[in-house]
């Protein structure tokens, strides 16, 4: 603070000899002028939330805290004018609006600044079409719930969890406990108290995207080879030859067939009979819905958090396991040499009491491995984290060196190489560039013709298919939070419907948060850092709701239904809060006080059926 605060040159300047640094500083404070005093008062009570915020655990202490610090938040600090004299004794008293000031400046210059120049960009182009307010209103009927939309709320939810329950049975055998946690699928209770809980509940459209298998003859040469091999050792295990285990690889990019090919050699256990022996997997959510399949987390009962399975847990690992013989990973490249040695683990205890060879990976069940090394690798891990990076003794951890050997002992390999999604060769060609990092100059010259600023450009009608669908992607959290605020206010706009504000209802043992535990809230989740998402459910503070805005799932509620984390619908109704009272008004952004009772979405693909008092063209 010394050096800060005091005009200085060298040391001798911030303190005297023989004396020490808190004697030096006391004796700063004794002759500080007012606005010196502020800017210390403003440093201190920012430390002093820092503190309590990092050392609160989101439980009652919250409270507690800001009752500590209240009296700076609402008490008397000295004013001044511009030269720095002091003026008298006021009262600052913080309020909603400070919140959300110091929630926006959370956000550091140089991401608003990209915010910005992306709408910018944005509007220029017509993504965000400025719409008359002459346009016709849409009649809606927006309305708050009744105990009966209650009820049937209840109902939905019930029928959900049953659906969920009988799908899982169906297709998976019964492979659920509460280690599960948010890949489980459940879906809670309602919770009409205090607490604002909304419910998110999807309408689903008639599935029409779903891979759908080839006729084994009609497979391209090399997806033909990959079947066969599997086709051969499952007819041997059906004859009951116990043939070696099928330990096997089938890479390729992206476009060669990968997803077709599992879902060729799914359709070939079923017409044998042998459904029930495969199990189809990925490491995450919306991978695992496209193949028909369940998350590895699932599979292997992995807790979220990383803890371990209980004995409870592992009965019913040995139960599920019994009368499976083959597992396919799709989107390899996802899983960690460590979580692959992992999953091995659990998965060859499982199996231990029937294994042939407890040597074996996964306890001999035959493993078959399909992605693309040059898609995403690990999330959140390091850059040695993927199975193809070698070992090293002195730096990787014991199951980091076992993922890597049990990857080696993968010996059969098919790669699928012929493209058929892009059929442009000088597409192609630009491709195969940037999948191996080998771009040339004329590549790079192609790829910023398309930048939306680039004078080359072509001009492109982003009202019109494919584009009014297209999905913006970005690494930075700012530009993403803003386009979809800016999305969000120009379909309001343009169709004259309820742009709904949604603020979060946090709450301290039922009861609301005050302003300055709203700070604290607000200073804890800065400095999170994203690492507790699930915390906050993957939520902002505040969320923009309209009808017909397109939404995406960000958990995993169930595979097997395809509401999967990255599965995406749109709103089809809002039904609010019975404490709500406020007037909702058309093609204008209304600040709701508590969360929607429950929110309807249609998805774009799903297996449910129908839910009672919905429209007969969806299903839910």
């Amino acid at each position: 603070m010394l050096a800060l605060l005091k005009p200085w040159r060298c040391c001798g300047d911030l303190i005297e000899h023989n004396v020490d640094w808190p004697t030096a500083f006391e004796k700063f404070l004794s002759t500080t002028t007012a606005k010196e005093r502020q800017v210390l008062g403003g440093i201190d009570y920012y430390y002093d939330l820092k503190t309590a915020c990092e050392r609160n655990d989101g439980s009652d202490n919250v409270s507690g805290v800001a009752e500590q610090n209240s009296q700076r938040s609402t008490g008397c600090v000295n004013t001044f004018d511009e030269t720095g004299e002091e003026l008298e004794e006021t009262s600052i008293v913080l309020t909603e609006a400070d919140l959300q000031t110091f929630k926006h400046e959370q956000t550091s210059p140089r991401e608003r600044a990209h915010a910005l120049a992306a709408i910018a960009i944005g509007t220029s182009c017509g993504l965000f079409p400025i719409v008359s307010h002459e346009a016709t209103i849409r009649t809606q009927c927006l309305r708050s719930a009744t105990a009966l939309d209650l009820n049937q709320l209840a109902s939905w939810q019930t029928t959900m969890q049953h659906m969920i329950a009988q799908t899982t049975s169906k297709h998976h055998g019964t492979l659920t406990t509460s280690t599960t946690e948010h890949e489980s699928g459940e879906v809670s209770q309602l919770q009409l108290a205090d607490s604002g809980e909304a419910n998110l509940l999807a309408v689903f459209a008639p599935d029409t995207s779903v891979l759908t298998p080839e006729k084994a003859e009609d497979l391209l040469e090399d997806q033909r080879r990959a079947y066969n091999i599997v086709d051969w050792h499952l007819q041997k295990m059906l004859s009951g030859l116990n043939p070696p285990q099928l330990r096997m690889i089938i890479p390729g990019e992206g476009g060669v067939g990968k997803s077709k090919t599992i879902q060729t050699i799914t359709d070939n256990f079923v017409s044998r009979g042998a459904g029930s022996m495969l199990v189809k997997s990925a490491y995450t959510g919306i991978a695992a819905s496209v193949i028909d399949g369940k998350t590895l987390h699932v599979i292997g009962m992995i807790p979220i958090n990383g803890g371990k399975q209980s004995a409870v847990t592992m009965k019913v690992l040995e139960e599920y396991w019994i009368d499976k013989h083959y597992l396919i990973i799709d989107e390899i490249s996802m899983v960690s040499r460590e979580f692959f040695a992992k999953l091995s683990n659990i998965i060859g205890r499982a199996r231990a009491n029937r294994a042939m060879h407890t040597d074996d990976p996964f306890g001999g069940l035959n493993v078959i491995l399909v992605g693309d090394f040059h898609q995403f690798p690990p999330v959140a891990n390091k850059a040695s984290a993927p199975l193809y990076w070698p070992s090293k003794p002195d730096k990787d951890s014991e199951m980091e060196i076992l993922g890597r050997k049990l990857y080696e002992q993968f010996n059969t390999v098919v790669k699928l190489k012929t493209q058929v999604r892009v059929t442009d060769p000088d597409w192609v060609d630009l491709l195969q560039h940037v999948r191996h990092g080998s771009c040339k100059e004329h590549h790079l010259s192609t790829l910023r013709s398309l930048i939306l600023t680039d004078q080359r450009c072509p001009a492109t009608d982003f009202s019109t298919s494919p584009w009014k669908d297209a999905v913006l992607i970005t690494p930075r959290h700012a530009v993403r939070m803003q386009w979809n605020l800016a999305t969000a206010k120009s379909r309001a706009a343009c169709y004259q419907i309820s742009l709904l504000s949604c603020p979060t209802f946090n709450t301290i043992q039922g009861q609301p948060l005050s302003l300055q535990e709203k700070f604290c809230v607000a200073a804890k989740r800065n400095n999170n850092h994203g690492h507790n998402r699930q915390q906050w459910d993957g939520l902002p503070d505040e969320i923009e709701l309209a009808i017909g805005v397109e939404v995406m799932v960000t958990f995993n509620i169930s595979t097997d239904l395809d509401i999967a984390n990255g599965a995406r619908g749109h709103i089809v109704d809002i039904v609010l809060d019975p404490r709500e009272n406020g007037n909702v008004i058309p093609g204008e952004c209304t600040e709701l006080l508590y969360p929607p009772a429950y929110v309807l979405v249609q998805m774009n693909r799903t297996k449910a059926s129908t839910l009672n008092g919905l429209q007969p063209a969806s299903a839910i």
